[in-house]
């Protein structure tokens, strides 16, 4: 019996050693663990897997433990149980937390699920502006899902750092080489010809035509056709239309054929005072672009559309605006770009009118005002540039800025596609397919998105297909 009870009390002490001296030795194990290591042991444990038992609430620990260590794919990770609710309670908030963290570290993985809690407007309000940059941003770091989710959008946008373009479908990263922009194969750039704009055919710049092509946020695809979309036209579809939105500029000059370029004698009127500002802006145009005799010279063509700028020209007030936007023979200077924008724009400059446009649609150089938005876009949709009524249309379609109003979205969209824009065409085609401000008529919805697949817009195809 003694000995029994001698048993008992040794095993009782060792176990009770055994419970106090164990976890200090186990977290000393884990704190000489690098973050790198608890977020692979966290893998382990969610995966099951390298002799770990499924465990997501061990998942967690560790995620957290790295997490708190500042290492971005453990934030990622925890992000990620947060909004599963995998071995914790399911908060978006703190999802949104810890993708964000991540994200600014540039974790592109991050990026791509921030992007997607802003696309749903989970533990945030719905954002597809944000979304779209996110993904943006993941997309230039190669990350596939990014480039995939852009794809189904069939986007072509400024991506937020700037370093170029972003092409879609059967498309690659596209940059802008001076002053110009790289087409796919699939379709070319529609614009208007005037105030710098480029009209191409098989995805080729038309130099002579002159311009300056840039875009921001566009080309969203939703189930309703648009630039923005809701729960009934999100953005997270993959076979609707929509359109591409572009910040154009350039010297008015740099919108007519060459015959109306500076002529051979240019550079003995270029010192003349008695040169006007169209001549001016003519010769900066032909500086931007190294045509008509004269070297491409950023320096050169800035000089000269200030020249004419300063005697109120407002093309060429556009050009520098651009330049500021681009950082060309300046440092780049977006707000710096929305005032020569606005410059131009209060003088009745169409194209500025749509730049500054949009602008105030993306928050780019100036804080994201909607009602600022449809104000100068309606302005320069008023004097017909296409793509500023087909954008405007998308705004009335998902009531960004104005009362949602399908009547006036097909009004819009109706215009622009009757000028040739290949998004609005898509775009009405939908308003006809589903009945949207118009009357539901199947044969002419096909009828338009004929005429947008006719200038290769996949969605379109995909539509003819179907109906």
């Amino acid at each position: 019996m003694n000995k029994s009870i001698l048993t008992k009390t040794v095993c009782g002490l060792l176990f009770l050693f055994l419970w106090v001296t164990i976890p200090p030795i186990y977290a000393q194990k884990t704190s000489n663990m690098t973050p790198s290591q608890m977020t692979d042991l966290g893998n382990a444990y969610y995966a099951g897997k390298n002799g770990k038992k499924k465990d997501f609430a061990k998942a967690v620990e560790y995620y957290r433990k790295a997490a708190e260590k500042g290492y971005a794919r453990g934030q990622r990770n925890l992000g990620f149980m947060y909004e599963y609710g995998e071995g914790v309670a399911q908060n978006y908030s703190e999802a949104m937390k810890w993708y964000k963290k991540a994200a600014d570290q540039g974790l592109a993985m991050a990026q791509y699920d921030l992007g997607r809690m802003y696309e749903k407007g989970k533990g945030v309000k719905k954002d597809t502006n944000t979304a779209n940059l996110w993904f943006l941003k993941a997309a230039n770091q190669g990350y596939e899902k990014a480039k995939k989710k852009l794809e189904e959008k069939h986007i072509i946008a400024a991506d937020p750092n700037n370093n170029g373009l972003i092409s879609t479908t059967k498309g690659s990263i596209v940059t802008t080489t001076k002053g110009n922009i790289n087409t796919t194969t699939k379709g070319s750039i529609n614009t208007t010809t005037n105030g710098g704009l480029i009209s191409t055919t098989k995805g080729n710049i038309n130099t002579n035509q002159g311009g300056l092509i840039s875009t921001t946020k566009g080309n969203i695809n939703t189930n309703q056709g648009g630039l923005i979309s809701t729960t009934k036209g999100n953005i997270s579809t993959t076979t609707k239309g929509g359109l591409i939105t572009k910040v154009t500029t350039g010297s008015g000059s740099s919108s007519t054929t060459s015959k109306q370029s500076t002529n051979s004698s240019s550079s003995t009127t270029a010192q003349s005072s008695s040169m006007t500002a169209e001549q001016m802006d003519k010769l900066g145009a032909d500086y931007y672009y190294g045509k008509n005799g004269k070297t491409q010279n950023y320096a050169e063509a800035m000089k000269w559309f200030r020249k004419a700028a300063g005697m109120g020209y407002a093309p060429s007030m556009l050009g520098i605006g651009y330049m500021y936007e681009k950082g060309q023979s300046v440092q780049k200077n977006d707000s710096e770009a929305v005032k020569w924008y606005r410059k131009a724009a209060e003088l009745g400059e169409k194209n500025s009118q749509f730049n500054l446009g949009l602008c105030y649609y993306v928050g780019r150089g100036v804080a994201q005002d909607y009602k600022e938005a449809v104000k100068w876009m309606r302005k320069s949709a008023d004097q017909g540039i296409p793509e500023a009524q087909n954008v405007l249309g998308v705004m009335y379609k998902e009531g960004n800025g104005v009362t949602l109003n399908y009547t006036e979205a097909a009004k819009w969209f109706r215009k622009a596609a009757e000028q040739g824009e290949k998004y609005a065409q898509y775009n009405i085609g939908e308003c006809y397919e589903f009945g949207q401000g118009v009357e539901k008529n199947i044969s002419t919805a096909k009828s338009w998105y004929r005429k947008s697949a006719d200038q290769g817009i996949p969605e379109a195809k995909t539509k003819l297909q179907k109906l």
